[in-house]
């Protein structure tokens, strides 16, 4: 399949002896498809659809808005070579629309950036026999990423039967999962499943089991309970900070993000190129800086929930390491060699280097001034890349990525979007523990 940004295809129209047509955005948001070459032993068994499907949503991670194709009038005909443009009818189920009619071709052109209502006459897509598609690895990563949340769900009652924090659970993940697909059925690169919804129900009920069976074990829960309660501040509020801690943790499973950072590198074909010293000295500088600041901010959260003083210093040096740890082995199955470094810019660095040195003093403060310099560093981190805008409209850099098992979009999205949220999460946790008697300091801690 040949699919590109258009003004990297210039002669194509000259190619297919058409005038090209005017597009309302700018030139490097629109794309074209321009063909499909299909082994004959692949044929007729979805192998362009998939191809189609891939390429609109590789478009739309890129930004594009705009992608044209040209089918060509090939009527009743099977030869091969009347379809390689791809036939009109994969374009129209995929929501392209004929926007200009020539001798041989048709021009359809999709619009991206559009919610596209699915067809008046399809069912909707719970019952659509036609949408219930699989694959394994597709199946264990549903299951997985519910898992949390019926665990989580489950738990919330402090005395119940262990049917009802069950049902509970599974009702939590029946209903994201529910909203979440039927959104992704108006989502143009995006389909509703029914597998999906089966597959997190799933995940929502084992993780609700698990933790009912935990809950039914005074033995575990005094145990449990009891090292959370020595190591960590505790109430609802501590609950909540360690739920943002784990956040942000599992976010560093995104390598295309360096650590203590929230965008993307600018630049991905300099790693690939092995020219990843060969850079702008102020997007080093704002590097430098964001990862600085985000250091502090996430090291005084951890100090802040950490119990007992004594214990920071091993709790911050556990949490580098642990983000550390898991953007290595993220980087060594999600991206090609040439990137396994790529997060580790020479910014990045540096930021990691100064930061920190200053949350060594930073820690050693009194507790109203860590809670205060704690929410500047993490709004100054969620700041300071807009300083550079090519910096902050980065787009997830697919190249570097060597994963072909789906959900890379997703995995983009959502790990891209926690890391700018979370600032803002921070520092409301951090707004309503300042509230708190003596700032929200344990009552027997050392001060």
């Amino acid at each position: 399949m040949h699919a590109a940004p258009r003004h990297k295809l210039p002669h194509c129209f000259e190619r297919m002896k058409i005038a090209p047509l005017p597009v309302d955005v700018a030139p490097h948001e629109a794309a074209v498809i321009v063909c499909f070459v299909i082994a004959p032993a692949w044929r007729r068994r979805g192998v362009a659809s998939a191809l189609l499907d891939f390429a609109l949503a590789d478009f739309a991670a890129r930004g594009i808005a705009v992608v044209d194709a040209f089918p060509f009038k090939a009527g009743d005909s099977t030869d091969a070579t009347d379809h390689y443009h791809g036939p009109a009818s994969l374009f129209a189920s995929r929501g392209f629309v004929p926007v200009a009619d020539h001798p041989d071709l048709t021009v359809v052109r999709k619009r991206l950036a559009d919610w596209i209502p699915p067809p008046a006459d399809a069912p909707f897509w719970l019952f659509s026999p036609g949408r219930a598609r699989w694959l394994r690895f597709d199946v264990a990563a549903n299951v997985i990423a519910y898992l949390p949340l019926g665990a989580f769900v489950a738990l919330i009652p402090r005395r119940t039967a262990p049917a009802i924090r069950v049902a509970l659970g599974v009702a939590a993940g029946f209903a994201m999962s529910f909203a979440m697909e039927s959104l992704q059925a108006w989502m143009p690169p995006r389909d509703a499943n029914v597998v999906d919804l089966v597959s997190n129900t799933a995940g929502a009920l084992a993780g609700a089991a698990i933790a009912t069976a935990i809950a039914r074990r005074p033995d575990a829960r005094a145990r449990l309970s009891g090292w959370r309660r020595g190591l960590f501040l505790h109430g609802i509020l501590g609950d909540v900070g360690l739920a943002l801690l784990a956040l942000w943790l599992v976010a560093q499973l995104n390598p295309a993000i360096p650590l203590f950072a929230i965008t993307f590198d600018p630049a991905p074909e300099r790693i690939l190129a092995g020219a990843s010293q060969d850079t702008d000295s102020a997007v080093t500088v704002i590097e430098a800086a964001a990862s600085a600041f985000q250091l502090v901010g996430v090291g005084l959260f951890l100090a802040l929930i950490v119990r007992h003083r004594r214990h920071v210093g091993a709790a911050v040096l556990l949490l580098i390491g642990a983000a550390l740890l898991l953007k290595g082995i993220a980087a060594i199955l999600l991206l090609k060699p040439a990137a396994w470094e790529g997060w580790l810019r020479p910014g990045v660095s540096t930021g990691i280097a100064v930061g920190a040195l200053a949350l060594l003093a930073a820690i050693a403060l009194p507790r109203p001034a860590m809670i205060t310099l704690c929410g500047i560093a993490l709004l100054t981190s969620l700041l300071t890349p807009l300083l550079a805008t090519d910096v902050v409209s980065t787009r997830a850099p697919l190249t570097l990525f060597d994963w072909r098992y789906g959900h890379l979009l997703n995995f983009n999205g959502v790990t891209h979007t926690v890391l700018l949220l979370w600032p803002v999460a921070a520092a409301a946790w951090l707004f309503a523990l300042a509230g708190r008697p003596g700032w929200g300091a344990p009552p027997d801690s050392l001060e």
